[in-house]
This record gives C-alpha cells, sequence and structure tokens, in this order.
C-alpha cells in the first residue's frame, strides 16, 4: 500500500474516536452547565436567608462579597464559562452562609445586651426595694 492510502485508512479509523470524543464532550458540557447553573441557584437561596436576618447591616463586608461573586457567577454564566460560573457561585454561597452567621451572632449578642440591661435594672430595684424605709 501507498502511503497516502495508509494515511487515508488511518484518518477514517479514528473518525469514529473523534465522535465518540465529541459526544461525550457534549455530555460533559451539558453537566458543567447544569451544575454551574444549580449552583447559582443555591448561592441565590443562601443569600436570600441572609438578607432574611439582616446580613448587610450585621456583616456588610461577607455580604458585600457574597453579592459581588453572585454578579461575577452570573456574567461567567452568561458568557458560557461555566466552570467559572460555578466557583464562583459555591464562593458566593459561603460568603453569604459566613454574614448569615455572623449576623445571627450579632442579632445574639444584642439580645445578650438587652437581657443583661434587664438584669441590671430588677437588681438595681431589689436593692433600693431591701434598703428602702419600710412603710
Amino acid at each position: 500500500m501507498r502511503r497516502s492510502q495508509l494515511k487515508t485508512r488511518s484518518l477514517y479509523a479514528l473518525m469514529p474516536m473523534a465522535f465518540a470524543g465529541a459526544l461525550v464532550s457534549c455530555g460533559t458540557t451539558e453537566q458543567v452547565k447544569e451544575s454551574s447553573t444549580t449552583a447559582l441557584s443555591s448561592a441565590r437561596s443562601a443569600l436570600e436567608e441572609a438578607n432574611e436576618v439582616q446580613a448587610a447591616t450585621y456583616a456588610p463586608s461577607p455580604w458585600a462579597q457574597a453579592r459581588e461573586k453572585l454578579s461575577a457567577a452570573e456574567e461567567a454564566l452568561r458568557a458560557e464559562n461555566y466552570q467559572r460560573a460555578e466557583v464562583l457561585a459555591e464562593q458566593a454561597k459561603v460568603d453569604a452562609e459566613l454574614a448569615e452567621a455572623q449576623a445571627q451572632a450579632s442579632v445574639a449578642e444584642e439580645s445578650v445586651d438587652d437581657v443583661q440591661s434587664s438584669l441590671d435594672a430588677l437588681r438595681q430595684q431589689a436593692r433600693r426595694a431591701r434598703t428602702a424605709p419600710a412603710e
């Protein structure tokens, strides 16, 4: 056989493998796209939950980072950069969860301070009642 015939046969032999690779690649791209979309949805939910506990007020830094990363993830998804979108969405979710936890901690601290102030006021009233002359 001549060289050109060998090359042609080799190319024809590789075509099914190339076609199979293209199919696998399409499936993988769809999976990555779906995964990034799921990550974005999860990040949005985490931001909503953080918003419910006033994270923007009590934990402004991680709240802002979460919003920025979610925005960047949405932009990456529109640009069809699915892996970057997924990574950014996961980071946004973590930042939102941190903001939520910090906000909850701040609210809890305020509640503790309020209870402590109430206890102090009750103690003062009790002392005054003990030291007040009986009528």
